[in-house]
């Protein structure tokens, strides 16, 4: 074999070897173009009271930073880190959408459909704190019109006394939602195989030494919405559907079973919206949750993407006459207080 032939395989080569990687590296930035970064930042100062002390302060409140990217059109991966005050930064989600012509399939840690939580408040929402629920799960979803549907599974942290840490745990959601000139509403029933997976359980049967369950315990949720104009209604509720043990959350000696429901009416005046809110919750004070609350909030955008809210909220701590027990927790008595605080909250997203 002859040197320019040699030479002239090695030239060849190493242009298709130049295409090869032109070709992938035209991929990968073609990848790189279905990528959007979104985020949010909060900072929020809050004066007034905390049973019956005086509190005041300045808070990073929330920092969150999205990354998605369009994979193809059928498949597209999230993530969405948050840091809130006082915490650490953590991976608050991180989940896999593939689409097909009748099922779409969400895998990955995520905020399953149970509860709705809507506001136009700085606070979260009673319901929220009671039934927000991020697990590691798979969810199968539907849209047929104006009805949604999905179901999800998941391994919760909760075990029953069989002491089976299996994928056992699951859950539903179906909503309907119309749309015209003149009014949208939108109403939904969600269901929960185990209501002691929500976040706000776990914190406080971690907090009372463990999360074994004589059973597990369902739980539901019901909301809708209703925007006429610049007027807009919000409406939940949330429960377990029967009675925990005694020994794992109690109210007034017998087994609890945690509520939790608001109301909150808003009204836009241009580019400011101005709400009310009602919040109660029922059997929740081994939860460390208030009785109720009233809430009233004015917002106003001074730029583009940019909202400045000023809140007061009135809290009602259980009665004194009210007592809650955990398991190895001990009792928590209602202290009867009543707090106020004002919170101004700024926020930009991007």
């Amino acid at each position: 074999m002859n040197r320019n032939s040699v030479g002239s395989k090695l030239v060849l080569g190493s242009i298709l070897g130049g295409l090869a990687l032109g070709a992938e590296a035209a991929e990968n930035r073609d990848w790189t173009r279905t990528m959007s970064i979104s985020g949010v930042v909060e900072v929020e100062a809050n004066m007034g009271t905390e049973d019956t002390v005086d509190v005041s302060g300045v808070a990073l409140a929330t920092v969150e930073i999205g990354i998605e990217t369009q994979i193809n059109e059928n498949v597209s991966a999230q993530v969405v880190m948050l840091h809130e005050d006082p915490d650490t930064w953590e991976v608050d989600t991180g989940t896999i959408t593939m689409k097909t012509d009748m099922v779409d399939v969400l895998g990955g840690r995520q905020y399953v459909p149970f509860g709705a939580f809507e506001s136009h408040m700085v606070s979260d929402p009673l319901t929220l704190e009671l039934a927000e629920t991020r697990e590691a799960a798979f969810l199968f979803s539907t849209d047929m019109g104006p009805l949604s549907a999905s179901f999800y599974v998941f391994n919760g942290d909760s075990i029953d006394t069989s002491g089976e840490d299996t994928l056992s745990q699951y859950g539903a959601s179906v909503s309907y939602s119309s749309e015209s000139e003149s009014m949208n509403y939108g109403v939904g029933f969600d269901y929960i195989s185990s209501f002691a997976d929500s976040d706000g359980l776990q914190d406080a049967l971690d907090f009372a030494g463990g999360t074994t369950l004589t059973s597990y315990v369902a739980g539901y949720a019901v909301h809708g919405r209703l925007e006429m104009g610049d007027l807009s209604v919000f409406g939940e509720y949330v429960t377990a559907m029967d009675k925990f043990d005694p020994l794992e959350i109690a109210h007034n000696g017998g087994g609890a079973t945690p509520s939790a429901m608001g109301v909150e009416v808003g009204y836009k005046l241009g580019d400011d919206t101005v709400a009310a809110g009602y919040q109660h919750t029922a059997q929740a004070l081994a939860l460390g949750l208030p009785e109720y609350r009233f809430l009233f909030a004015y917002s106003f955008s001074p730029a583009d993407r940019t909202t400045v809210s000023v809140e007061y909220m009135q809290t009602q701590q259980y009665s004194s006459s009210v007592d809650g027990e955990l398991l190895a927790g001990g009792a928590f008595v209602g202290s009867g207080n009543s707090d106020s605080m004002i919170t101004v909250q700024m926020a930009v997203e991007f």
